[in-house]
């Protein structure tokens, strides 16, 4: 007897088709049915989110969550109607070709599809306004909806009239959607540039009717497809060629099939990536930088974002550079490269060199365009004084982090073209797609984490516990990341592998280096050196890349890889992977660490670094008021050359740096208070000569008169002088400050001025006077209004001094107010001396 199991009923069952319209729409659907399942379930589970979650978790990471999903849920929308095939006779991608034999019109047989694409958009757009951003205040739903249905037609007339040009087809469709975006916030300047051609009213039509005219074209173009034309060689191309042909060219043979791999990839794909750089360079950037050549703001902004570009343009272009074939919708093997005399790893090198040359030529165009722009067209003002920072923070090493920074941005673009060789090459949608998904997913995670934080466990986390947790985390992802390469890299051949790794090597250094140089200001609070050296070990892609000739292989020949096959590299890379997880593993201990310890200071632990031998004891106050100043890292050009001579003290106030918050109120009085009291418990016994910077003056002197017998001696460092702070506020010059801080600096300043300093110890007071060299960028207005400022600070500090016995005046004349950092040898030539003038005493 013969059994039969009964047939699986399918989810979605072909129905019968009544007319060819419904079976073009259900044909539309079938296809697409996956994506448009997505999409409705982005929009889903935003909504359930939104319902179900309060309003904070809107206010710290619901806007950017539904923001990425929102554009999933659009990129999938744009995905559906994507209605294009490949014509293998014409090796083009147009509008199904088999559909052409329906017995409708042409115009139904156009109009149906750009009729779902704009009702399908429509319909997602407004189920996000309507489900999910319930919280937002959106002043015009209607203007998008208008934009986003037009740009559905603009879209599909793109995809079917350019289907013999694929890079002029890119390029349409990237202008498109950034002018979209453009037209789309058109309505907002209306505020800026009052003009009725800025309303609604008067872009609606316009923009329905370019879409109209758009449709008119689409129809036009499909129906000459329909009846035998739409040739490849256009008389346009057909001229190009030609032009093309009288250019010098290759006529030596190859010398080797990789030369010969190599020039075949430059010329499928290599230019792409340069020929959209000029482009968006030229059309977009060009306009608009003309256009707002007087604001200095602008040019800021757009700088940055004319240095993404790079960037965002090899995300896209990867995608499908990482593809056995580029321009291929499949990601087989084509046959035709499948039987080249080249290994698997051949290929990929060709890949990796034609997306090196391709990202540098892009770098080379984004250079060129700012070496034009900022000093022939746009207003620098901005940008001069960044750079003036820059250098002032960095008087020695600016030049090299410069360099570095440049390299880093080449390294992480061509990362973005290469790093998905592995699963692109593959022939596995489940990888090619599983990847960017997973990214994806762990994005969504971690914004989840972050908003669904307890607000309550916050403050019960040290930074230095979430510092030590990122530390190892990084440390984890090194050790993996290079054991890994150790396995993937084991089956090349060992002239490419070590050609790669010394590659890696060298790049790694320079990274490892911008993040040293970098990491080296002396008001680093939270001292990150260690971290930004481990993540420096994983910007340069290493283990994927060892993986992508093994897929390659699969995919080409059709291999099956087992475990044995993957063996154990050579001893030399085990050593190298051995040494540089060694080095992970120190810099996630942390030893820098160690010189600080945490000392009760009445009820909470404050952050001291205590250096050298002697006494009196050097204590350094930082500047700033309240919780809100320095870290004890201020100190960082001063405290090690006067712990040669005597002890020293440098502290976090509370809350301040790694220091835990203290009790309010927090005025000079208190800060003094836990000071003392800091001090005891570490055993840092008196005489104390105190060293205060900026409102450090003030909350030493407040420390002298609490406590005036254990003081030796005063240094106080371009100090906030009272006089000068009441004439600021009666005159309003810092109208940015809030009216608490104003209480919460009066507070200090008033116990200051009724404080005395202990009789018989020497006060050195410094003041900044210069520089004498104010920066370029600064206008005559500017200069002179910093340069009276300067003269009233002087005048006031010369003021007080003279009225203290034993009291000395210095003038910094090269620096402005942060002294320790610019002049640090004054102030230690002023501590060694009272420290010797107080050993003398005794």
């Amino acid at each position: 007897m013969k059994f039969s199991w009964p047939m699986r009923a399918p989810l979605f069952p072909e129905p019968t088709m009544h007319s060819p319209l419904a079976g073009l729409t259900w044909e539309i659907w079938r296809r697409s049915r996956r994506s448009a399942c997505l999409a409705l379930g982005c929009i889903a589970f935003c909504a359930l989110i939104n319902a179900a979650t309060p309003e904070r978790f809107y206010d710290r990471v619901g806007q950017n969550l539904f923001g990425l999903f929102m554009l999933v849920s659009f990129l999938l929308t744009f995905g559906i109607f994507n209605y294009t095939e490949v014509s293998a006779t014409k090796d083009w991608n147009s509008f199904p070709y088999r559909l052409f034999v329906l017995p409708i019109p042409t115009w139904q047989l156009v109009t149906l599809p750009m009729l779902l694409g704009v009702a399908w958009v429509e319909l997602v757009y407004f189920a996000w306004i309507r489900l999910v951003w319930t919280h937002a205040i959106i002043p015009m739903p209607g203007w998008p909806a208008v934009v986003l249905g037009s740009y559905m037609v603009f879209y599909q007339t793109v995809l079917w009239g350019l289907a013999g040009f694929r890079i002029a087809r890119l390029i349409a469709l990237g202008f498109g959607g950034a002018s979209s975006i453009g037209v789309a916030c058109l309505p907002m300047f209306s505020k800026i540039f009052p003009s009725p051609w800025f309303s609604e009213e008067r872009l609606v039509p316009i923009v329905v009717g370019l879409a109209v005219l758009a449709s008119v074209v689409a129809l036009a173009t499909v129906r000459r497809q329909r009846h035998g034309g739409g040739r490849r060689q256009s008389w346009f191309k057909t001229r190009w060629e030609r032009m093309l042909d009288l250019m010098p060219r290759r006529t030596k043979d190859f010398r080797t099939p990789a030369s010969a791999q190599f020039w075949f990839e430059w010329r499928r794909a290599g230019l792409l990536l340069p020929i959209c750089t000029l482009f968006v360079l030229v059309v977009i950037f060009g306009p608009i930088t003309w256009f707002y050549r007087r604001d200095p703001a602008f040019t800021a902004e757009t700088l940055l974002k004319i240095l993404a570009v790079p960037f965002v343009l090899a995300f896209a272009v990867g995608k499908a550079f990482i593809k056995p074939e580029f321009w291929s919708m499949t990601l087989s093997m084509p046959s035709f490269l499948a039987v080249r005399p080249l290994s698997s790893g051949e290929i990929v090198v060709s890949k990796m060199k034609v997306a090196a040359l391709s990202v540098a030529m892009s770098w080379v165009l984004v250079f060129s365009f700012i070496a034009l722009w900022l000093p022939f067209w746009a207003d620098c003002a901005d940008i001069n004084e960044s750079m003036s920072l820059f250098h002032l923070i960095y008087p020695h090493s600016w030049l090299a982090l410069e360099l570095l920074s440049i390299g880093v941005l080449v390294f992480s673009t061509w990362r973005l073209m290469v790093n998905g060789l592995w699963a692109g090459l593959s022939g596995k949608r489940s990888y090619y797609f599983g990847s960017p998904v997973l990214q994806i997913c762990l994005a969504v995670l971690l914004l989840f984490a972050i908003g669904f934080w307890p607000d309550a466990l916050r403050p019960q986390i040290h930074p230095t516990l979430a510092i030590s947790i990122v530390g190892w985390a990084l440390v984890l992802a090194v050790v993996l990341k290079l054991w890994f390469a150790v396995f993937a890299w084991s089956r090349i051949t060992p002239r490419r592998t070590w050609q790669y790794w010394l590659i890696w090597s060298s790049c790694t250094i320079c990274f490892v280096a911008l993040g040293i140089l970098s990491a080296s200001i002396p008001t680093d609070t939270f001292r990150l050196e260690h971290l930004i050296v481990l993540a420096a070990f994983l910007v340069f892609p290493l283990a994927r890349l060892g993986l992508a000739p093994f897929f390659l292989a699969k995919n080409r020949h059709e291999l099956v890889l087992t475990p044995e096959r993957l063996a154990v590299g050579k001893n030399v890379q085990i050593a190298l992977a051995m040494v540089v997880s060694g080095i992970a593993i120190l810099l996630g201990m942390d030893f820098g660490r160690l010189a600080f310890r945490y000392v009760d200071a009445g009820g909470h632990q404050v952050r001291m670094l205590a250096c050298g031998h002697g006494s009196p004891t050097v204590v350094f106050e930082t500047g700033a008021r309240g919780s809100g100043g320095a870290p004890l890292e201020m100190w960082e050009k001063v405290q090690p050359d006067v712990s040669k001579f005597t002890s020293t003290v440098a502290y976090d106030r509370a809350g301040v740096g790694l220091s835990a918050p203290g009790p309010d109120p927090r005025d000079a009085r208190q800060i003094a208070r836990e000071l003392h009291t800091a001090l005891q418990n570490a055993r840092m016994a008196p005489p104390y000569i105190l060293v205060g910077h900026s409102f450090g003056g003030p909350f030493i002197r407040v420390f002298a008169g609490m406590y005036p017998g254990e003081v030796g001696g005063m240094v106080l460092v371009d100090p906030t002088q009272e006089e000068f702070i009441n004439r600021s506020q009666a005159n309003n010059l810092d109208g940015d400050i809030q009216p608490d801080d104003w209480n919460l600096i009066q507070a200090g300043l008033t116990e200051a001025h009724e404080s005395r300093i202990p009789g018989g110890i020497p006060v050195v007071l410094i003041t900044g006077t210069g520089p004498r060299v104010l920066p370029s960028f600064a206008t005559e207005e500017q200069k002179l209004k910093y340069r009276t400022m300067r003269q009233t600070w002087l005048k006031y500090h010369a003021d007080w001094i003279a009225k203290v016995p034993n009291g000395q005046h210095i003038l910094a004349e090269n620096s402005g107010h942060n002294v320790p950092d610019t002049e640090p040898e004054l102030i230690i030539n002023a501590i060694e001396r009272l420290v010797v003038q107080a050993r003398s005493c005794k």
